[in-house]
């Protein structure tokens, strides 16, 4: 049913789920690794968390072209597509809350002074970081593409 190898341009469920199980927690970690670095005294909460969805943008493309480049297979076997799942979990979530003012929208991305970054921390931001994740596999995939038409050309 499923192949624990796939072949080149085979989608592998088990792959798949692997990412993205694994995937998360090293844009995460990675992401607070570079935010423990960055000092944001003289920022606005707002303008903090705006480079927090910048580095977890840059740590989700990181993760993935370090990913791709290591384990070709990785690419297509469903790397591409590991932002579906976080995706529709988030928008069940959102929408299953069934209040969907302006201001409940904002607070799913920005927290509120006084307010628990919960939601933000635990569903935006992996989210986030999934949908960078899987475009920095298809940028890995155009990566791949190159060294192999350069190795063609050669000979």
């Amino acid at each position: 049913m499923f192949k624990l190898f796939p072949e080149k341009n085979d989608f592998s469920a088990p792959w798949w789920l692997g990412q993205l199980v694994l995937c998360l927690p090293a844009i995460l970690g990675l992401s607070t690794l570079i935010l423990s670095f960055i000092e944001s005294r003289h920022a606005t909460s707002r303008q903090a968390e705006m480079v927090e969805y910048m580095v977890v943008a840059a740590s989700g493309t990181i993760v993935a072209l370090v990913v791709g480049t290591l384990m070709p297979r990785t690419i297509a076997s469903g790397g591409k597509v590991v932002w579906i799942a976080p995706v529709l979990l988030f928008f069940a979530i959102v929408l299953a809350d069934g209040r969907l003012t302006p201001s409940r929208l904002q607070s799913i991305f920005f927290t509120r002074p006084n307010e628990s970054p919960l939601f933000v921390g635990l569903f935006t931001m992996p989210t986030w970081g999934a949908c960078f994740y899987s475009l920095g596999m298809k940028l890995a995939e155009g990566k791949q593409g190159r060294v192999v038409r350069k190795n063609s050309v050669r000979r």
